[in-house]
């Protein structure tokens, strides 16, 4: 176990611990006779997975590949799972902060979960490097059929159009 790990126990409360803390105030606190302890994920702890949409599309322009993993429904945030690769002889752009969500005629924007410690996406990929994450968004009903989603990436090779990738995401 490490420091800010999420732990879940299963045990029996058996007292009440009185003590002073650093500032003489009183604390009260249970004490618990613990069967078992288990670490656990952020996910688990306090977003969990209300339903999940996997598509695996994939969008190659020019050797710039996007693929949307899956969309992940939560009570916080809706998260996208999103790998770019970087097939290319020359380095590519992709930023989280161009990524839209659209549901219902509404356009969704990155918000940040920084207590949820997810892999970040890398912005900027040379030649031959993969690269995935997830970014968070707020949180869509889990009855949502369809997202579109939105992202747009750039190439040092100016000689080449890069057009946004779209994905449609259904049910």
């Amino acid at each position: 176990m490490n420091d800010g790990d999420y732990v879940k126990v299963d045990g029996v409360i058996e007292d009440e611990f009185e003590g002073e803390n650093m500032l003489g105030g009183v604390v009260i606190a249970p004490v618990m006779n613990a069967k078992s302890l288990e670490v656990i994920s952020y996910i688990d702890a306090v977003a969990p997975t209300l339903e999940t949409l996997t598509t695996g599309e994939t969008i190659d322009q020019h050797g710039f590949v996007v693929q949307v993993d899956k969309i992940e429904f939560a009570e916080p945030h809706t998260r996208l799972y999103v790998t770019v690769t970087n097939n290319t002889n020359d380095n590519i752009s992709f930023y989280t902060h161009s990524i839209k969500l659209v549901s219902n005629g509404t356009q969704y924007e990155e918000e940040t979960d920084y207590e949820a410690d997810f892999p970040d996406l890398q912005s900027d990929i040379l030649p031959g490097i993969s690269t995935s994450g997830v970014v968070t968004f707020p949180a869509l009903d889990s009855a949502t059929t369809e997202i579109q989603v939105h992202a747009e990436g750039y190439s040092q090779n100016y000689e080449i159009d890069i057009e946004p990738f779209i994905f449609k995401v259904t049910k």
